[in-house]
């Protein structure tokens, strides 16, 4: 099973998946990456990878079903600087932002911000408070920085700031409107 995917600026295509090494990279027309593919089998023991993304520097980032956030280098090679809190429930969704990184789980607090060294950003946490009380299935960033996250919460989908304050405003007009978990977020060119 591929839970998630997600291209690079190359044309690459990394693969987060149910079945072992968990982590998969394809060249663009396909094939299969075999030197990534043994690099991260030597890296570290797996468990299957929920969500994938990038950062700038090429870095590959893996949430799992265990609640472990893992980084790995272009070519596979595992991360053992990067050390975020392990146990966070299973990770749907991560997102990178300019100053950390966003993860969305099924575990509270749900939403959590790390720096890139692999830090809790405590203030994000303060700022968002207890306003998440259910599992979070997607993030999406807007052009102007801010979150949009959907999942099984009240409400559905929350728009926040970059610093985690929730825009009342936003959620009171999406709360009415959906009923059931959002389990996909995108966001167009205009930011709607």
């Amino acid at each position: 099973t591929t839970n998630s995917i997600i291209e690079a600026s190359d044309g690459s295509v990394f693969a987060s998946t149910a079945t072992s090494p968990y982590l998969y990279k394809f060249s663009s027309t396909g094939a299969l990456n075999t030197t990534f593919d043994t690099n991260v089998k030597l890296s570290t023991p797996g468990r299957p990878g929920y969500s994938v993304a990038l950062q700038s520097d090429g870095k590959v980032l893996v949430g799992t079903d265990g609640g472990v956030l893992k980084r790995y280098s272009s070519s596979g090679v595992y991360d053992n600087t990067f050390t975020p809190t392990s146990g966070i429930g299973v990770i749907n969704a991560i997102q990178v932002v300019s100053d950390g990184i966003v993860v969305g789980t099924n575990s509270s607090p749900y939403l959590r911000k790390y720096s890139f060294s692999g830090s809790l950003d405590s203030a994000f946490a303060s700022a968002l408070g207890s306003s998440l009380n259910n599992t979070v299935n997607d993030i999406a960033v807007q052009s102007n920085g801010k979150l949009i996250v959907g999942g099984s919460f009240t409400g559905r989908v929350f728009r926040l700031s970059t610093g985690g304050v929730i825009d009342t405003a936003f959620n009171s007009r999406s709360a009415s409107s959906i009923t059931s978990s959002v389990n996909s977020i995108a966001i167009q060119s205009d930011d709607n």
